[in-house]
């Protein structure tokens, strides 16, 4: 260890020794600033090397973010206008210097219009009802909602401006479509307003023949009759809620048949059964011709089906009968209910299936009918995935035929 010491010692001895001769001499005194000249100037060299890496990285950094920057702005630009494009309502931005920006394909579709983008939106002028609200909101520069007509269909215009550090940037307007919520709600106020008519009819009677009774003014015979047309127009009350239940049961988006395989025969068994006290009353008969299958059906809507069919073949026909027929016909089977009744004449059979639907006042009364019955067979039938429809002449009867998947 000693050693060890002694040697280093020594060294740095030697090498300060040859350090102060250097220094001492002129010659190596000029070699040795010439040398750290040159190590500056290398030194130098290097730092400026590096800060010139550091820009070129940082100027090919900032153009990576630049051009990131810019594919996400055109990203979000093609994501913009393809969810624009997309949207079932038309679709106008109009810049504040008046000039439609953007326009979409169902605002083109909708206007049967075409090249309207950079044009001035009084080139809507027109469709008026619509370039007259558009015009409003833009000399306003607010917020407006309003509905409109035109040809033959409703709108809804919303119209938002759209506002930033520097003022009034534009006007965004949304067009929607409501036509066929417009028609469901006008749908919606008239079938109220049949249910109240109908409803008010065999109430009045009830309650005018119950005051009569109450006073106890009429003579036995005719006391008898005023209790048979109660209870006449008491079963036709319930024979009507309990359609107007099934047609809102059956109106609901959630609502499903509850299909099984099931002979067709078992169905007409039990219709018979139901409807036979009815069918002979009328003295009239009730004949089969069925190809006998098993269909995949909801039994107790089908049995609805059926006896709305026959009761109705038995209200419209006074000699005769009626007869069901069917059999298959390629991917369905036919099902028809044949009536030797009145018949109809050919205008009104369009209207069969609308609710409340009747051909003349006297004759739906004298049914004692509902005038739902034939509505809710068609919506069976359909949910079914079937179709039906009807053949009359007057006085020649009627037949109503139905196609069921097989």
């Amino acid at each position: 260890m000693q050693i060890k010491s002694f040697f280093s010692f020594i060294t740095i001895t030697l090498i300060m020794g040859a350090f102060i001769i250097v220094l001492s001499n002129p010659f190596f005194e000029g070699f040795i600033v010439l040398i750290w000249v040159v190590y500056f100037i290398a030194s130098m060299m290097k730092v400026v090397d590096t800060l010139a890496d550091q820009k070129v990285y940082a100027q090919q950094h900032a153009a990576y973010l630049l051009d990131r920057q810019k594919k996400r702005y055109e990203f979000d630009n093609l994501r913009l206008r393809r969810l624009v494009e997309t949207l079932g309502s038309g679709v106008l931005l109009i810049a504040a210097d008046e000039t439609i920006q953007i326009i979409n394909a169902t605002f083109y579709e909708t206007f049967k219009r075409s090249n309207l983008k950079g044009q001035s939106f009084h080139a809507l002028s027109d469709i008026e009802p619509l370039y007259k609200k558009i015009l409003e909101a833009v000399i306003a520069e607010q917020s407006s909602r309003f509905q409109i007509a035109y040809d033959a269909h409703f709108y809804d215009l919303i119209m938002t401006p759209l506002v930033s550090d520097e003022g009034y940037q534009g006007m965004l307007v949304l067009i929607t479509d409501i036509t066929s919520l417009k028609n469901a709600e006008h749908y919606q106020k008239q079938f109220t307003a049949d249910v109240s008519h109908e409803l008010k009819t065999p109430l009045s009677a009830l309650i005018g023949m119950s005051e009569i009774l109450k006073d106890k003014t009429v003579d036995d015979a005719t006391q008898e009759d005023f209790i048979q047309t109660i209870y006449d127009e008491s079963m036709r009350l319930e024979v009507m809620i309990s359609d107007l239940l099934t047609i809102s049961k059956m109106d609901r988006l959630d609502y499903t048949l509850t299909k099984e395989p099931t002979p067709l025969k078992t169905i007409i068994k039990n219709v018979e059964k139901l409807l036979r006290t009815i069918i002979d009353k009328k003295g009239l008969s009730l004949t089969y011709d069925i190809e006998d299958v098993t269909l995949v059906v909801d039994k107790h809507r089908m049995q609805q089906v059926l006896i709305n069919l026959i009761k109705n073949a038995v209200a419209y026909t006074d000699e005769g009968g009626i007869k069901v027929t069917g059999k298959v016909d390629g991917e369905y089977y036919r099902l028809a209910v044949q009536d030797s009744g009145i018949g109809m004449a050919p205008e009104h059979l369009p209207y069969v299936f609308k609710r409340f639907y009747r051909i003349d006042e006297g004759r739906g009364r004298d049914s004692g009918g509902s005038g739902l019955g034939l509505s809710i067979t068609k919506n069976v039938i359909l949910k079914h995935g079937g179709q039906i429809f009807a053949e009359s002449r007057e006085g020649e009867g009627t037949t109503f035929t139905m196609l069921l998947p097989m």
